[in-house]
């Protein structure tokens, strides 16, 4: 199912032919993709020099509709700075770093925004609607204590133009010697955004967060062997259908990638262990499906996922590793099925090594399946040059 990026001409290329209307953005350290109409202007620029700049402007790259075969050039657009009082120039810092596209072709980039050197950071959003970028300062929690600092944001989710949702990872400073982690919500409805502090439950950080529909999120909390479910501002445990006998060990990444859809990755215990799961969640019924060994993985591995994705269809893909342990092998793993729960199988990867490497590390950033049997993923890989023994690299990749 997996295929590579249009822009690339080599990856993993599984799945249907086709598909000339993808677009891609780039976001200095941020990937996403959206079907779309028509090409976006702009000077060109290379794909490799898109990565993350510290710049007062703010920066998005998109690609044009393509042929399958062809090589996709990219298009550079400066958006618009936040209006903002003139007391409060110039701009000394601004960072975009995580973004998320919709199928429709809206984006949402989240990131920070410093006034000069000694203030605090605000989060910002750049939105694009139908191909109109604009700026905006983010809301801060009620009560605007001054010792409430944010350390950064999440990747936002959206489920619809105009109604999303992000994480603010942040830290009370009232006591500078042991400062107090927080964590906070960042939610858009309708078009107009508000922020909150989460209870001390959460306070450990949100790991992940998805919206599949709108006023309904869910997220995954540092620490906390489950999923919590979000509506609006009242927050539950989410149920999860398990396997006879089980239970949640852990979670990792959540996703809800299309409307209606999430999925998430993790552990359910088994027997006196644990097995590698897929969490799925259709219409508001989530479940757990136990991943096997791919047929090919040699004896005493342990199978590690790490990130899920649906195409708009309800095909999805989850990518991760088997370790033998430190300093053992590192395989990919690539495992499909269905946002059903139905249909899981697995399988090894096209190991993102180079050739006659020695893979010992495999961490997948990201993955998106923007269109019907069409995704992308990127990532970095450890490796020992020339083999088992070999110095250690460190290799950028993307699927």
């Amino acid at each position: 199912m997996l295929r590579p990026c249009p822009f690339l001409k080599s990856g993993w290329r599984r799945g249907r032919r086709g598909l000339s209307t993808m677009a891609c953005v780039l976001v200095f350290v941020g990937f996403g993709c959206a079907s779309m109409a028509g090409p976006r202007s702009g000077a060109a620029v290379t794909p490799r020099h898109s990565a993350r700049v510290l710049l007062t402007d703010l920066f998005t790259a998109t690609s044009k509709p393509h042929s399958d075969t062809s090589e996709q050039s990219l298009s550079a657009l400066v958006v618009p700075q936040p209006t903002i009082p003139a007391a409060q120039f110039p701009v000394v810092f601004s960072s975009l770093n995580k973004l998320t596209c919709s199928a429709s072709g809206d984006c949402l980039a989240v990131g920070e925004m410093r006034w000069s050197p000694s203030n605090p950071l605000q989060p910002i959003a750049v939105e694009d609607a139908d191909g109109v970028w604009s700026t905006v300062v983010l809301p801060w929690p009620p009560g605007d204590d001054p010792n409430l600092l944010l350390e950064g944001v999440s990747t936002p989710s959206c489920s619809s133009p105009g109604n999303c949702a992000d994480a603010m990872t942040l830290v009370d400073d009232s006591d500078v010697s042991s400062p107090v982690p927080e964590a906070g919500i960042l939610l858009e409805a309708n078009g107009v955004w508000s922020a909150f502090e989460l209870a001390s439950q959460y306070a450990a950080g949100v790991t992940s967060l998805g919206c599949p529909s709108d006023g309904i999120c869910y997220l995954t909390v540092d620490g906390l062997a489950g999923l919590v479910e979000m509506n609006g501002t009242t927050f539950s445990a989410a149920p999860v259908e398990l396997p006879s006998g089980s239970s949640i060990a852990s979670i990792g990444s959540l996703s809800c990638p299309t409307f209606g859809t999430c999925i998430a990755t993790g552990t359910v215990t088994e027997g006196p262990g644990t097995a590698a799961a897929v969490l799925v969640d259709e219409g508001g019924t989530w479940s757990a499906v136990v991943i096997p060994q791919p047929a090919a993985a040699p004896t005493g591995m342990v199978l590690h996922l790490q990130l899920g994705a649906c195409d708009p269809t309800g095909e999805c893909v989850v990518l991760g590793d088997d370790y033998a342990g430190d300093g053992g092998v590192d395989i990919a793993v690539d495992a499909s099925g269905s946002a059903s729960g139905s249909s899981w199988t697995s399988s090894l990867a096209p190991t993102p090594a180079p050739s006659s490497s020695f893979p010992v590390g495999t961490i997948f950033d990201w993955l998106q399946c923007p269109s019907s049997g069409q995704c992308v993923a990127g990532g970095k890989v450890d490796y020992e040059v020339g083999g088992e023994g070999g110095s250690m690299e460190t290799q950028t990749f993307m699927l």
